[in-house]
């Protein structure tokens, strides 16, 4: 353990403050964290947060992460110490739809296809009838026009943004790759009422959609931030697996979908690794959590893992992390 006080007599008592427990309640909205400094290259694999018999009380009803049933997302995040505030400018751009197809009852009106029909927000260019029944939507959207502005930044957040004039019908939302492979659960959302609306679908800051595996694999309970690198597999130019949106409604009275585009915020990446993992609520009367240590897996800008440090110094912080969907991969 080494001696606290090399300087006796001179110093009385413990002149280094001991290593303790502090109690910590992440928040989504901050990263808090420490610095450290290695004299030697290093590899990096894990990142470990710790927890004690005590629940931490986090207001689950005001959390924006706040998961399906209550799952909440941690992310870990390594900075080269110093450069965790140099984010640059926060943008945000719109991404059109590329292609896409409909099925059910589901069918393209005024215009020859569905890219063509979420366009632009008037239905007197084209829209997506959902017909008297169940009909879905699938979509690929044009990230690949984007990578000038999208390669190499951090993504800070993606949403579906779209309009729809629906009597409060409930519209169910998923990502998945093709072929086969990671798959996410948006949720149900209203999607408008009488007259047209505007609503979005959350996609949130991480995703398992990172994966490009098509088979179930050990990987499945990681999530990462979204990164250019997953965001260019939604264009059919992309790389495979490619990822692609899907939308089902179910009504008795016609939906009609006019516009649909992908949100994204984004700034400077700085980060050289990030990871995250998802547990149960930590709230008094919850879920079953782990007590202990719970480990998260840390990748790099490509998701290489590991992730090799030069020497220098770091600063590794904690959030919890914006995080609304129901991660899972299907085999």
């Amino acid at each position: 353990m080494g001696r606290y006080n090399p300087h006796v007599p001179q110093i009385l008592g413990q002149e280094w403050a001991p290593v303790r427990d502090e109690f910590f309640t992440p928040d989504v909205f901050q990263e808090f964290g420490y610095t450290f400094v290695t004299i030697d290259s290093h590899n990096l694999t894990q990142a470990r947060w710790y927890t004690g018999p005590d629940p931490i009380d986090i207001a689950l009803a005001t959390t924006p992460g706040l998961g399906t049933s209550g799952t909440l997302a941690f992310q870990a995040n390594v900075y080269r110490t110093g450069t965790e505030d140099l984010t640059g400018p926060i943008e945000r751009v719109l991404i059109p739809v590329m292609s896409g197809s409909v099925g059910g009852t589901a069918t393209v009106q005024g215009v020859s296809t569905v890219q063509e029909a979420l366009a632009n927000n008037s239905a007197n260019s084209g829209y997506i009838d959902f017909g008297n029944g169940t009909g879905t939507l699938t979509v690929n959207f044009n990230t690949t026009g984007y990578s000038g502005l999208l390669n190499d930044k951090r993504i800070l957040r993606v949403n579906l943004i779209g309009i729809a004039d629906a009597p409060q019908k409930s519209s169910t939302w998923t990502m998945d790759s093709t072929p086969l492979g990671a798959g996410i659960t948006l949720g149900s959302f209203d999607i408008g009422e009488f007259g047209g609306a505007e609503f979005l679908i959350p996609a949130n800051e991480i995703t398992p959609l990172w994966n490009t595996a098509t088979t179930l694999t050990s990987d499945a309970n990681e999530l990462h931030a979204w990164r250019y690198l997953t965001l260019q597999r939604f264009s059919t130019a992309g790389p495979t697996p490619r990822l692609r949106t899907r939308c089902s409604v179910a009504s008795l009275d016609d939906t009609f979908m006019t516009y649909l585009v992908m949100e994204i915020f984004y700034c400077a990446e700085t980060r050289v690794a990030e990871g995250a993992k998802t547990t149960g609520a930590l709230v008094t009367g919850g879920q079953v959590y782990v007590i202990g240590a719970t480990p998260v897996i840390l990748r790099g800008t490509t998701f290489q893992s590991p992730v090799q440090i030069t020497p220098g110094g770091y600063t590794v912080t904690m959030n919890l992390a914006d995080y609304r969907g129901n991660a899972f991969f299907v085999s």
